[in-house]
């Protein structure tokens, strides 16, 4: 069993909330969002649809900014994007006129860094070596996330933000992408914001788990768990141990009172 040690904190958030207007009346979609992610822990964030899950990944990703409140790096504050917060999407957003190979190494390019041995690392890492010389359009949906991950990967990004990435994958292949990020995770140490609206997934990845509340989005309950340290890619029989479904079963209360 492969333990991360987790230390300072990455990731500081105090009285986050944003508002926006829509058809001219004010929206409020989070509201007083205080959290503190620490190095190298893997949190998953859940909540009832339209509660600002993916509005909080944007604001940690730097392409908005809160109307109130303050969100840090490493006491530094969030005001845009940057290399250091890699975002990978729920569709792979690739360039089509790339080759696999090319797309992995565009963050790299941007920057005008040269890393042959890194790009070819992280693409046998995701298992596409061989497909390395492919366009976009010749991959299958979890080939493509594949990509994503190592296109962010490959920059030694500080924080890992990944938005519903495997929720357009079909059930294996979506166990398959869980398994190779969990194991990106165990090797790299990387602290991971991850999104889903699937309790299960983020039972089996997290070490902390977020649920949020309907609009404005507040965090109501953050769980602590260790499920992911007890899985192999051979053995998830924990998911069946009555720890498992407790935690589940709690999870999903608060998320149906929510809705």
């Amino acid at each position: 069993m492969v333990q991360v040690e987790v230390n300072e904190n990455v990731l500081e958030l105090k009285n986050i909330q944003l508002a926006y207007e829509t058809q001219g009346e004010d929206v409020l979609a989070l509201q007083n969002i205080d959290l503190n992610i620490k190095e190298g822990e893997f949190v998953c964030i859940l909540g009832p649809s339209g509660c600002g899950k993916s509005t909080l990944l944007k604001i940690l990703a730097g392409f908005i900014t809160p109307t109130e409140g303050s969100a840090k790096i490493d006491g530094s504050e969030i005001n845009s994007i940057d290399w250091n917060r890699g975002v990978v999407f729920q569709q792979a957003a690739l360039y089509p006129w790339l080759t696999v190979e090319q797309n992995v190494n565009f963050g790299l390019k941007m920057r005008k860094k040269k890393d042959a041995t890194t790009v070819r690392y992280f693409l046998d890492k995701v298992g596409l070596s061989q497909f390395s010389h492919n366009k976009p359009y010749e991959l299958s949906g979890g080939m493509k996330q594949r990509v994503a991950i190592a296109r962010v990967l490959v920059n030694n990004p500080r924080v890992l933000l990944m938005d519903e990435p495997f929720s357009a994958l079909d059930a294996l292949t979506r166990e398959q992408m869980q398994n190779l990020l969990r194991d990106i995770w165990r090797e790299t140490k990387k602290t991971i914001i991850f999104i889903t609206h699937d309790v299960d997934e983020a039972l089996l990845l997290a070490t902390r788990i977020i649920v949020m509340s309907r609009r404005p989005g507040r965090i109501v309950k953050e769980i602590d768990v260790a499920f992911t340290n007890h899985i192999t890619t051979e053995d998830n029989s924990v998911r069946f141990t009555k720890e498992f479904q407790e935690v589940r079963e709690q999870i999903l209360q608060i998320i149906n009172n929510q809705s």
